[in-house]
Protein backbone atom coordinates (compact mmCIF):
# COMPACT_ATOMS: atom_id res chain seq x y z
CA UNK A 1 0.00 0.00 0.00
CA UNK A 2 1.31 3.22 -1.07
CA UNK A 3 -0.06 6.73 -0.93
CA UNK A 4 2.24 9.16 -4.32
CA UNK A 5 2.27 11.93 -5.59
CA UNK A 6 0.63 10.58 -9.18
CA UNK A 7 3.67 9.07 -10.96
CA UNK A 8 4.27 6.37 -12.02
CA UNK A 9 6.62 3.68 -10.00
CA UNK A 10 8.67 0.33 -10.24
CA UNK A 11 7.80 -2.14 -7.42
CA UNK A 12 11.36 -4.63 -8.02
CA UNK A 13 12.45 -7.71 -6.34
CA UNK A 14 15.61 -10.03 -6.58
CA UNK A 15 15.95 -13.63 -5.85
CA UNK A 16 19.44 -13.51 -5.54
CA UNK A 17 22.44 -11.36 -4.65
CA UNK A 18 24.19 -10.08 -7.64
CA UNK A 19 22.75 -5.93 -7.71
CA UNK A 20 23.25 -5.74 -11.89
CA UNK A 21 21.77 -8.89 -12.36
CA UNK A 22 18.06 -9.96 -12.82
CA UNK A 23 15.54 -7.42 -11.41
CA UNK A 24 11.75 -8.51 -11.45
CA UNK A 25 9.82 -5.81 -11.87
CA UNK A 26 6.49 -4.16 -12.02
CA UNK A 27 5.07 -0.56 -12.55
CA UNK A 28 2.63 0.76 -11.05
CA UNK A 29 0.70 4.00 -10.95
CA UNK A 30 -0.11 6.59 -7.84
CA UNK A 31 -2.87 8.32 -7.09
CA UNK A 32 -1.66 12.15 -5.44
CA UNK A 33 -2.07 11.87 -1.85
CA UNK A 34 -4.10 8.92 -2.09
CA UNK A 35 -3.86 5.73 -0.24
CA UNK A 36 -3.46 3.07 -3.17
CA UNK A 37 -3.28 -0.90 -3.21
CA UNK A 38 -0.78 -2.70 -5.55
CA UNK A 39 -0.92 -6.54 -6.11
CA UNK A 40 1.71 -7.93 -7.57
CA UNK A 41 1.69 -11.79 -7.66
CA UNK A 42 5.48 -12.92 -8.04
CA UNK A 43 4.56 -14.73 -11.18
CA UNK A 44 3.70 -11.35 -12.32
CA UNK A 45 6.85 -9.34 -12.53
CA UNK A 46 8.68 -9.39 -15.44
CA UNK A 47 12.43 -10.14 -15.70
CA UNK A 48 14.93 -6.65 -16.58
CA UNK A 49 17.88 -5.73 -16.87
CA UNK A 50 18.97 -1.43 -16.55
CA UNK A 51 15.13 -1.13 -17.87
CA UNK A 52 15.13 -3.83 -20.84
CA UNK A 53 12.96 -6.75 -20.02
CA UNK A 54 14.71 -9.92 -20.93
CA UNK A 55 13.48 -13.58 -22.80
CA UNK A 56 11.42 -15.68 -20.83
CA UNK A 57 13.92 -17.23 -17.70
CA UNK A 58 12.95 -19.74 -14.86
CA UNK A 59 10.26 -17.85 -13.04
CA UNK A 60 10.88 -15.61 -9.97
CA UNK A 61 12.14 -18.05 -6.72
CA UNK A 62 10.11 -16.32 -4.06
CA UNK A 63 11.93 -19.05 -1.64
CA UNK A 64 15.70 -16.79 -2.12
CA UNK A 65 14.05 -13.71 -2.11
CA UNK A 66 17.26 -11.67 -1.48
CA UNK A 67 15.69 -7.90 -1.99
CA UNK A 68 13.03 -5.33 -2.75
CA UNK A 69 13.16 -1.88 -4.42
CA UNK A 70 11.55 0.93 -4.92
CA UNK A 71 12.04 3.03 -8.10
CA UNK A 72 11.10 5.70 -9.57
CA UNK A 73 12.43 5.78 -13.12
CA UNK A 74 12.63 8.33 -16.43
CA UNK A 75 11.92 4.92 -18.52
CA UNK A 76 9.63 2.30 -18.51
CA UNK A 77 11.07 -0.35 -20.65
CA UNK A 78 13.27 -0.75 -23.90
CA UNK A 79 13.92 3.13 -23.72
CA UNK A 80 10.61 4.16 -23.10
CA UNK A 81 9.77 7.10 -21.48
CA UNK A 82 7.53 6.80 -18.22
CA UNK A 83 4.47 8.74 -19.48
CA UNK A 84 4.20 9.95 -15.72
CA UNK A 85 7.42 10.75 -14.66
CA UNK A 86 8.42 14.47 -13.52
CA UNK A 87 12.39 16.03 -13.01
CA UNK A 88 12.28 16.81 -9.68
CA UNK A 89 11.31 16.37 -5.79
CA UNK A 90 8.78 13.60 -5.85
CA UNK A 91 6.90 11.73 -2.56
CA UNK A 92 6.08 8.44 -1.95
CA UNK A 93 4.88 6.98 1.23
CA UNK A 94 5.37 3.08 1.88
CA UNK A 95 2.03 2.09 4.62
CA UNK A 96 3.09 -1.48 4.02
CA UNK A 97 4.21 -4.26 2.04
CA UNK A 98 2.89 -8.17 1.90
CA UNK A 99 4.16 -11.06 0.13
CA UNK A 100 1.50 -13.73 -1.11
Amino acid sequence: RFVGDGQRFKFIVRDDDDWNGIAWSSSFDTEKNKLVDVKVPFEAFTPTRFARRLPSLTPFNKKTLRGIQLTLSKFEYEGDLNPKFKEGPFSVVVDSIIAF
